[in-house]
């Protein structure tokens, strides 16, 4: 029988001085608080990620080196607890203003308890890293919205079946705005996709269209040299001023400064007041009167180098990075121009493509820089510096756009064939690829991405719309039905499994912290939590069992062995229960078998005893009880059985169920 897991009794005799192996500190014993509320959650949310990001930041190079010799200091019996607050206090340098210290430590205590994840009571110097490791990499992997799935949903007409859209665009006001090519016209669409109004200019045909936040007006420029004003809720004409050198071709408002930039054909990009008693006067052309920062624009096939001004070509799109105080600008002359607003100056040139750049677009969250153009490529921009980070190869034809969906990994381009490929940009990894089909024959020229209502919008000579994956019953837990759902009472948190995913709730407030997806190839079918709750195991349709991390979800380890073909049985696993004084692990399955599992082992699970053919047909119920040493399972041939835990003997037989039985709960402290 193994042995019964007692509270291991604190060593008094901490290290008192470690200053021979390096380190500026010692290590002493002092008094860990028996019970205080850390400062960064409140006392039913126990660890918050917050706070490990926070250690994770302040960790420096010199600083792990120094907490590396207090771990080595033990030899390979790793840190205390009382010695791990004190090391990490030591260490640390730390905002204290928003907690005391006794909340600092116990913040500290919850951390080690959390990392110290086979509870012997240390940590040692493998699980601090990987713990931090696991923790860094799965960061924005798990929030509740983080890569969806798209899946199409209609094709309409654009307007005039033979005419092609020259451009699409969606703008803070939720409305999609559609120009078709030689058109003097913009068709206006709310976030549902319903024609709700027209622009018509009075000369020439619309080149762009932007929308003016704060101040309530669309600016349309068109082929006469002007740019127009019109209402944003009855679409009339209220003003208008010429722009006398070229035709504009982008326009994009910076609220914030009260500015509309525009680019023309002849590569100027000027600055208008758009929101001051100058309305309509030019403030400032970038790239010309100013300095540039210095920087050596150096073009294959030219002439030579020479101090950058403005693009030498047609600007293609003009965007801002939010929080870098910078405007970024691409043209055909196959750059990228990165302007500080401030100085007006160009801080650098990004050259990398071999033919003119279309679009551009920016992840606040992440600080990339995307850019697309007639190239196949899609190419990975660190605003911060010139050099490309990234080539992104998988078109085969011209590109038409790339859109980063705001507050979310997900980067989405397409090519004038009408192929989209959906990127995860935290590892620039392709998760789907999918196709809008053009009913004609012709290129797709442009899309648009509505957050709001969740929608991607493609446009060719037809409008294709396509659905993000999403809740179709929001007032559900999930769409596929739960197998499992459990109460975490250590990070006041509900699990719920369904499916190949794993959800994590918020028991205060009732949302969806973390989802866990395709942790498991095939569908889970059991789950059970461990007995410090810090780990999760899970069966699924296969037979195979694992454990995983509750923080963050990584794998910990497997139970696998060679006589179910490194399976835990050699069918659905249907019911699993953790024996807390014992810390095992009890499973049965759909192969009739009971299987008791040791967690001694920190990488892998330990069989100790199994019991086959113990029913007639597949086990649906299981129950443990300490106080008595027993294992009772119910089965589909609607018989009870109980076993001795420690023998595994078959105590007795209950034959009274008509039907199959689905539950068992021994009503401990009774016999």
């Amino acid at each position: 029988m193994p042995p019964i897991l007692d509270e291991e009794e604190k060593g008094d005799d901490l290290r008192e001085d470690a200053s021979e192996h390096g380190s500026t500190f010692g290590l002493t014993e002092i008094e860990v608080p028996e019970k205080v509320i850390p400062a960064a959650v409140d006392d039913t949310q126990g660890l918050d990620d917050k706070f490990i990001a926070e250690i994770m930041m302040n960790l420096d190079s010199a600083k792990i080196a120094t907490l590396k010799r207090a771990f080595e200091q033990n030899d390979d019996e790793g840190l205390e607890l009382a010695e791990f607050v004190h090391v990490m206090t030591n260490i640390l340098d730390m905002d204290h203003s928003t907690m005391t210290d006794e909340q600092f430590a116990a913040n500290l205590i919850e951390f080690f308890d959390q990392v110290d994840i086979n509870g012997d009571g240390s940590m040692e110097w493998e699980e601090f890293t990987s713990f931090i490791v696991e923790m860094g990499m799965s960061e924005h992997e798990h929030q509740p919205d983080a890569i969806s799935q798209f899946f199409f949903v209609a094709s309409r007409e654009t307007g005039n079946h033979n005419q092609y859209v020259h451009s699409i665009n969606t703008f803070t006001n939720d409305m999609i705005v559609i120009i078709d090519v030689d058109s003097p016209q913009v068709r206006i669409y709310n976030s549902k996709m319903d024609y709700v109004g027209k622009i018509v200019v009075n000369k020439g045909h619309v080149k762009c269209c932007e929308w003016l936040e704060g101040v309530g007006l669309y600016a349309v420029s068109s082929t006469d040299l002007c740019i127009n004003f019109y209402d944003g809720h009855n679409y009339q004409f209220v003003r208008s001023f010429r722009t006398p050198s070229q035709n504009t071709t982008v326009l994009h408002w910076v609220q914030s400064l009260e500015v509309l930039f525009s680019g023309d054909t002849k590569g100027h990009l000027k600055a208008w007041d758009c929101g001051g008693r100058g309305f309509g006067e030019e403030k400032y052309e970038l790239g010309v009167g100013f300095a540039t920062a210095g920087v050596a624009d150096v073009r294959e096939g030219g002439r030579g180098s020479k101090i950058n001004g403005p693009h030498k070509d047609i600007i293609m799109d003009i965007i801002e990075l939010e929080g870098l105080d910078i405007i970024a600008s691409c043209s055909i002359d196959r750059t990228i121009k990165l302007w500080d607003m401030s100085t007006r100056k160009l801080r650098r040139s990004l050259i990398g493509h071999n033919k003119g750049v279309k679009q551009i677009t920016y992840s606040t969250e992440y600080r990339f820089l995307v850019s697309v153009g007639f190239d196949f490529d899609v190419l990975v921009w660190n605003p911060y510096v010139s050099n490309l980070i990234l080539r992104l190869s998988d078109h085969t034809c011209s590109l038409c756009g790339a859109r980063i969906v705001p507050s979310t990994p997900i980067l989405l381009t397409a090519d004038v064939e009408g192929n989209f490929k959906v990127w995860d940009i935290r590892n620039f990894i392709c998760v789907q690829s999918f196709k809008a089909e053009e009913s004609r024959r012709g290129e797709l020229k442009g899309f648009a991405n509505v957050r709001s209502n969740k929608m991607l919008v493609a446009c060719g000579r037809a409008m294709h719309i396509f659905d993000y994956q999403k809740i179709q019953k929001p007032e559900l837990t999930d769409e596929m039905p739960l197998c499992s759902a459990m109460y975490n009472a250590t990070t006041s948190t509900f699990i719920t499994v369904s499916g190949k995913h794993v959800k994590i709730w918020d028991a205060a407030g009732g949302r969806v912290s973390k989802v866990y997806r395709n942790l498991i190839d095939t569908d889970i079918t059991a789950m059970c939590l461990d007995f410090r709750e810090r780990k999760f195991m899970l069966g699924d349709h296969f037979g195979n069992l694992y454990a995983y991390d509750f923080l963050n979800g990584a794998k910990m380890k497997e139970f696998a062995y060679e006589e179910c073909d490194d399976k835990a049985h050699s069918d659905e696993v249907s019911r699993i229960l953790y024996c807390n004084e014992h810390a095992t692990v009890v499973s049965v399955s759909w192969d009739r078998s009971i299987a008791i599992h040791s967690e001694s082992e920190a990488e892998e699970g330990v069989l100790l005893r199994r019991i086959e053919n113990a029913h007639a047909h597949d086990i649906t119920a299981l129950a443990h009880s300490f106080n008595l040493s027993l294992v009772a399972t119910g089965s589909e041939d609607c018989v009870v059985k109980v076993w001795d835990y420690e023998f595994c003997r078959l105590e007795s037989a209950l034959f009274s169920h008509t039907a199959a039985v689905t539950c068992l709960k021994f009503m401990d402290p009774f016999p």
